[in-house]
């Protein structure tokens, strides 16, 4: 396969790493939508990027990291993927404990276009 071609689907060099988190909450969560706000905040703080789901017992997402790169016009950026970190893994775990999650789940790094 060329390098044109690995580019457009994410082959090779071109793979972005990321890692699966899931929680469970026991008791559950009361309000679900200030907890998904407070953790997407966190990770954007963090240059980190989720997507999943959750409800008010279980929580489940995909991370990976990204960086902003070069200004493309007023208050727009080109968004840069790049590869999520073994720190990145602790730093959401430690983020769940401290917000009452329990049974938490995180993958080993992975590619995210696989």
């Amino acid at each position: 396969m060329n390098r044109r071609i690995r580019k457009k689907l994410h082959r090779g060099e071109f793979n972005t790493l990321g890692f699966e988190v899931q929680a469970t909450f026991d008791p559950p969560l009361q309000d679900v939508d200030a907890f998904l706000d407070e953790f997407i905040a966190f990770c954007e703080a963090n240059c980190l990027c989720c997507g999943g789901g959750m409800d008010d017992a279980s929580f489940g997402q995909f991370i990976t990291r990204i960086k902003r790169g070069r200004r493309i016009g007023a208050n727009r950026f080109w968004w840069v993927d790049v590869d999520a970190t073994e720190d990145d893994r602790w730093l959401i775990h430690g983020w769940l404990v401290g917000h009452g999650a329990s049974r938490i789940s995180v993958s080993n790094l992975k590619g995210a276009w696989s």
